[in-house]
């Protein structure tokens, strides 16, 4: 695949990505205290930062509802995407120190 078709296709990812969180996953996350940040689209991947009161737990409706968002964010595009929670690393990364 060329940088170009490369481009557009991870272009035409990004709006039906896009469009499935706005539709389907944002509503419902929500409707359960939980705000998702797209940070960014890739081929195979999406990047989000999560808020809320149950984020960082192991609750299982966090985690039903990660699960549903990667669900619906494969079927829109038709191939596998996984969720890479921000959040997360951003906790497992050492303080600057000053």
């Amino acid at each position: 695949m060329n940088a170009e078709m490369a481009r557009e296709a991870t272009e035409t990812i990004q709006i039906l990505v896009l469009g499935a969180i706005d539709r389907h996953v944002r509503p419902l996350f929500e409707m359960n205290g939980v705000e998702v940040d797209v940070l960014g689209v890739e081929l195979d991947r999406v990047l989000a930062r999560l808020r809320g009161k149950t984020v960082g737990t192991t609750r299982a409706s966090i985690l039903t509802l990660k699960w549903f968002m990667v669900k619906i964010m494969t079927d829109a595009c038709g191939r596998k995407v996984g969720l890479i929670e921000m959040n997360i690393l951003d906790e497992e990364r050492p303080a600057a120190s000053s």
